[in-house]
């Protein structure tokens, strides 16, 4: 515990405890350290003058307690040897350090600190106006960091029952952008987070999502006070960037048929037969990735010709209701079981690049999801009615979805059955005379995967 000392006064040795003693005049401190080196025991007036910190050692306390009143009135009168003031100076001196002695700081970092914040007003106004801009926009809220307030936005999302993907989806997005702003919420700019967005290099649509995350994510903060309240967030000034018309990417009939042929193409149908399921559904009823995936038989209504997504599987965490196609039961009836899941998890995202490449064509990106809201779009012209079917607000089917497809197409689509497929089979049979039921692979595939040629298995078209 240290122990202050006043003026004018002397006092015993003080216990061991009490090191360092403080010696105060007005807003001026001197401390005496007390030290032993080699069973001498040795005190040390340590003070700061404009030359910088000065130490004076004394055998006895007394006399170095002396030694530290003489300098603390000193430096109090402005007397010291190292400040060769005027009378005058001395004077605007000692009026500095009274009004600085409530604050408790130091004259030279008081003066560091002023010189910087008028370089960075730059002009612009007073310190003082910049202190009470600064209170009234932010004098009130709650100083939280990017993390502090991730954690809490996620709890808060977990309790009002979002669901898994949402979840997953905070986790990915904020927790990048959470990695890259470690600091303050409130100390950050529009202009920081656009240029954080042009640097992630993805698409139009990734980033309008990214910004999307982001505004919830900020509005968040400001209802929980670690915003100000009395205006837009810094999120929501981000301008949106611009979706080409071409970034939804989407399968052709043919591509779809070729697809679907790969799958049950007999060499390959061991491996991608399990997937049938999968990419009917996702193609003919446009449920999303994580929704094929936990999607089990039980949810399949085949006498309502339905299928159900509950809340708690659902992105939006609503539950909604697809409906059965007529190509799509005739598809799904072969695979239907009791109960269980419908699609198998393990490895899906490879096992579909590799039946896209065997089809001879890249995997575009959400591309089943993305072709069923375009094709339904074009055959029932309800935006609200497909918003409903795939779980997504009308505003964005009509801006994704409209005129990507005609009814013509739409109706093909809806039209591709296990009948259609075995015809192509067939047709591609007899072009490449080669044996029943197999469906010539890519030589692009073959080379990629390292499958040989094998006879009976020919070239893509």
């Amino acid at each position: 515990m240290k122990r202050e000392v006043a003026p004018g006064r002397s006092h015993a040795l003080p216990e061991t405890n009490e090191w360092p003693i403080l010696v105060r005049q007005g807003s001026i401190t001197v401390k005496i350290y007390r030290g032993v080196n080699l069973e001498k025991t040795t005190y040390t007036v340590v003070y700061y003058t404009p030359d910088g910190r000065q130490r004076e050692n004394f055998r006895s306390f007394p006399v170095a307690e002396t030694r530290a009143k003489e300098v603390a009135a000193s430096l109090y009168r402005g007397e010291h040897s190292g400040l060769r003031m005027s009378e005058a100076e001395a004077g605007i001196y000692r009026a500095a350090l009274e009004v600085l002695k409530p604050t408790g700081k130091a004259m030279n970092v008081v003066a560091v600190e002023y010189a910087e914040a008028l370089q960075l007003l730059n002009g612009a106004g007073t310190l003082a106006e910049a202190c009470r801009f600064f209170f009234r926009h932010h004098g009130k809220i709650v100083r939280k960091t990017v993390a502090e307030v991730l954690n809490l936005f996620k709890d808060a999302k977990k309790a009002d029952g979002a669901s898994e993907i949402y979840l997953t989806d905070i986790d990915k997005r904020l927790g990048r952008f959470g990695r890259n702003f470690q600091c303050y919420i409130a100390n950050i700019t529009t202009a920081e987070m656009e240029a954080w967005l042009r640097e992630l290099e993805v698409s139009g649509r990734t980033r309008n999502n990214f910004r999307r995350i982001l505004i919830t994510f900020f509005n968040f903060a400001k209802q929980q006070g670690y915003l100000p309240k009395d205006r837009t967030t810094e999120a929501e000034a981000i301008s949106r960037a611009k979706e080409k018309s071409g970034e939804v990417g989407i399968f052709t009939m043919d591509k779809m048929i070729r697809l679907l042929a790969a799958a049950k193409n007999p060499p390959h149908h061991e491996i991608y037969g399990s997937l049938m399921p999968f990419l009917v559904i996702g193609g003919f009823a446009g449920l999303r990735h994580h929704e094929l995936l936990r999607l089990n038989w039980e949810d399949v209504n085949f006498s309502e010709s339905h299928i159900l997504i509950a809340a708690a599987k659902a992105k939006t965490a609503q539950r909604r209701i697809v409906p059965i196609s007529e190509n799509l039961a005739a598809w799904l009836i072969p695979y239907c079981k009791k109960k269980g899941p419908v699609s198998p998890p393990e490895r899906v995202h490879d096992k579909l690049s590799k039946l896209a490449d065997l089809a001879g064509f890249d995997w575009p990106h959400n591309g089943l999801r993305h072709s069923y809201g375009s094709y339904r779009l074009a055959q029932v012209k309800n935006a609200a009615q497909v918003s409903l079917e795939m779980g997504n607000s009308p505003q964005m089917i009509f801006l994704h979805y409209r005129e990507v497809v005609t009814e013509k197409q739409a109706q093909e689509w809806f039209s591709i059955t296990p009948a259609t497929v075995a015809a192509y089979m067939k047709k591609k049979q007899e072009e490449a005379g080669q044996h029943a039921n197999i469906v010539p692979i890519s030589g692009a595939y073959a080379k990629r995967w390292k499958l040989p040629l094998k006879k009976g298995i020919g070239i893509a078209g």
